[in-house]
């Protein structure tokens, strides 16, 4: 597009930022727990009011007074931790946004499925004997796929097993599906 490079990485860093920033202004569940509570307490009371039972009004509302004062000291202790908190643009977050922006999946592999594709041919041959070529060509075009060097519109592969009988054109669909899935 006509933005240049600069731009672009400023834009980067700004909208992670922002997604930091954001993040770190959602309150905690705990505070939205109390603020419930306290919602469905003013509920109760205005009930027991009108069927004129004001000895429970006069109960709920001590209820309602001790989860207020609890809900003021959480929000203390909420903004407090806030303060103290250092907000930190890390490497993940600016791979969601690249990956937001492209389409294209910058986020890392999983260590242990980075293993798994490293040694994709090794797990194949332990079940399929010989089929070199074909047990490469699958295992790349798999590797190639789940790192995100692909279409996303498309299939991983397709591929198609052809040979006489008793070659291992089934033994390496089924190696492949257990390797990938389980």
């Amino acid at each position: 597009n006509d933005r240049y490079l600069p731009d672009k990485a400023i834009d980067l860093m700004d909208e992670a930022a922002s997604k930091v920033r954001l993040s770190a202004f959602t309150s905690s569940p705990r505070i939205k727990e109390l603020e419930e509570k306290i919602r469905r307490l003013e509920e109760e009371k205005e009930k027991a009011i009108k069927q004129e039972a004001y000895e429970r009004a006069g109960e709920i509302k001590k209820q309602q007074e001790t989860a207020q004062e609890e809900l003021e000291k959480e929000k203390l202790l909420d903004e407090k931790s806030k303060q103290e908190k250092q907000l930190v643009v890390s490497e993940n977050e600016i791979a969601d946004i690249i990956s937001s922006w492209t389409k294209i999946p910058v986020r890392k592999l999983q260590e242990e499925e980075a293993q798994r594709l490293q040694n994709l041919e090794n797990i194949l041959h332990e079940r399929v004997v010989g089929q070199e070529e074909a047990v490469a060509a699958v295992a790349k075009a798999i590797r190639r796929g789940r790192v995100g060097l692909k279409d996303p519109n498309r299939p991983i592969g397709s591929f198609l097993f052809l040979g006489p009988t008793g070659v291992g054109k089934t033994e390496l669909s089924k190696a492949l599906a257990e390797a990938m899935f389980g």
